[in-house]
């Protein structure tokens, strides 16, 4: 989440916003030099409040005092795409160097800041003359194991990078830096050809007897004439795929949908140069930080907040939580563990429909397993199960463009609007939305498809709120995820599922109605390795998450 062709820190402050919020602040006592510039971190400063709908604190850190650095750290300069250059002036991560600074200093205390240095340079070990690098960090403990990511990271844009934490937890705390994508492969990710990305359609006709079967290109721009359009307009659906060539097949023949992913690997293998496929070899590497650790003294604080219920969308990707002992906090809220018992006992007769991807399916098969009910299906595709305490839990996959590479009939193409238009009025009925793992490619990182598809969605649930005013919406943000190497990293890179969120949060943070599980934000320090569906104990920790929004009960 760290690299981007604009001013690239997780905690955005406009000028007006900084206008508008008049509150005193002290100098927090830290000062740093990065380059020849010095910097003092100042705080607390009043953060903006909260929707009305949804309650949220009005300071984003109930934990600690809030705060903002002093206006010299902001960048003043856009972070420039990177150039073309030989392979051995790209990014490398076994000669960047990471640097604590102040690391002098032996007392800290929980609440207290400190500041992590990267110098980036290449692989001859020179610094590197531009920014643009996608860089992970966070603070960690390894057992038990608590996690934090940075309140603020600048790209100063001359390979200089810097990011700035708030300590949470007591104890030996490490530093850990991956460099997720050089900046020189973000280049190539922008400018890559996303019409490789091969769909696939099969038309099947029995006559006399006979079975004909045909498989065609598809995909969301038409093809030359003769083609078969498929579009779903009012859904935002654009869908297309060549007209078979036997005469016995037709449009109407249209049976089920898949990606070639075979054909996919080649195609984007092919479209990169050498230089280009060993610039994504470096993916997620770690930087040297192995003696970078500090101590931090135990501090009386206090650690009971508000139970989490429904927040609204953030427009700004930004670090809103931690991991400690294991357990998701936000900053503003508690989450609540669930057991089996207590699951059943939170969905007592509430109805939960989860509309969107497989990582939406991993909710919905999560709670069935724990609600001990039997799985029902549907010729459209549907999941559902009710249980003996009168819990019903639905799930529905949202439809084109499908990235897997089963054959999947038409019945089960339907949307979600369409779904949540048939939705009957139900008093406190919750819709779960997860719709971003198939959408990083089609229409282009600067199309315009994936953002009309949300629309799609969002205008289903506004007429939904019309008849039935009392359901209750919840975004599932996007997550890391693992990386494949080769060519299909051009599909499945986290830079791209980053690109998903920020379209995300930009169309449903508009209205405070729509409530918010930031899965980018658990998932960026989490403890396993990245996964499309999070791992555990990632996973329990996103469940809890979401029942203490739902059900707002005590563990």
């Amino acid at each position: 989440m760290y690299a981007d062709n604009k001013v690239v820190f997780l905690f955005m402050i406009s000028l007006s916003a900084l206008m508008l919020v008049l509150f005193s602040y002290k100098v927090i006592k830290i000062d740093v030099t990065v380059g020849n510039i010095s910097h003092r971190l100042q705080g607390p400063l009043e953060v903006m409040g909260a929707p009305s709908r949804y309650q949220e604190s009005k300071t984003e850190n109930l934990r600690c005092p809030p705060w903002i650095p002093d206006r010299s750290f902001f960048p003043t300069k856009p972070v420039r795409d990177a150039p073309v250059v030989p392979i051995a002036r790209i990014t490398d991560h076994t000669k960047s160097v990471v640097t604590l600074l102040n690391e002098t200093r032996t007392n800290y205390s929980i609440c207290d800041h400190i500041a992590v240095e990267i110098e980036a340079r290449d692989s001859l070990g020179m610094p590197k003359a531009y920014g643009g690098d996608y860089f992970r960090l966070k603070l960690y403990t390894p057992s038990p194991y608590s996690a934090v990511g940075p309140d603020f990271f600048f790209d100063y844009d001359n390979g200089t990078y810097l990011a700035l934490f708030t300590l949470l937890w007591s104890g030996t705390i490490r530093v850990e830096v991956k460099l997720v994508h050089p900046s020189e492969a973000i280049s190539v990710l922008r400018l890559s050809d996303w019409s490789k990305f091969n769909f696939r359609g099969g038309f099947i006709n029995v006559v006399d007897g006979k079975k004909y079967e045909e498989k065609v290109d598809c995909g969301i721009t038409p093809f030359r004439p003769p083609m078969c359009n498929f579009s779903a307009n009012h859904t935002h659906g654009p869908w297309f795929c060549r007209r078979p060539n036997n005469p016995k097949l037709g449009c109407n023949n249209w049976s089920y949908s898949f990606l070639n992913t075979t054909e996919a690997w080649i195609a984007l293998e092919e479209s990169l140069t050498v230089d280009e496929r060993d610039t994504f070899e470096r993916s997620k590497d770690k930087l040297d930080t192995n003696n970078l650790s500090i101590t931090v003294s135990p501090t009386n604080l206090i650690t009971t907040h508000p139970v989490c219920a429904y927040s609204p969308v953030q427009p700004t990707i930004r670090t809103r939580g931690f991991y400690l002992a294991g357990r998701w906090q936000p900053f503003t809220c508690d989450v609540n563990s669930f057991s089996k018992v207590h699951i059943r006992q939170c969905l007592s007769g509430k109805t939960v429909h989860f509309f969107g991807d497989s990582t939406d399916r991993q909710l919905y098969l999560y709670l069935e397993k724990k609600l001990d009910c039997k799985r029902g299906t549907d010729i459209h595709g549907s999941y559902f199960c009710r249980s003996d305490s009168d819990s019903m839990i639905h799930f529905k996959f949202h439809g084109l463009p499908v990235r897997g590479v089963r054959h999947i009939p038409v019945p089960e193409l339907g949307y979600i609007a369409d779904e949540i238009d048939n939705l009957p009025e139900e008093a406190g009925q919750i819709i779960v939305i997860s719709i971003w793992g198939h959408f990083g490619v089609a229409g282009g990182i600067n199309g315009t498809f994936y953002r009309d598809r949300l629309f799609a969605v969002k205008s289903a649930i506004e007429r939904l709120w019309k008849r039935s005013p009392d359901t209750h919406v919840i975004i599932r943000g996007a997550n890391t995820r693992e990386h494949t190497i080769g060519g299909l990293i051009l599909i499945s890179s986290d830079w791209i599922a980053l690109q998903t969120e920020k379209t995300l949060r930009d169309v449903f943070s508009s209205d405070e109605r729509f409530a918010f599980l930031d899965t980018w934000d658990m998932t960026l320090v989490q403890e396993p390795e990245d996964d499309m569906h999070p791992l555990e104990p990632t996973l329990t920790q996103i469940v809890n998450y979401l029942l203490t929004m739902i059900c707002n009960a005590s563990g």
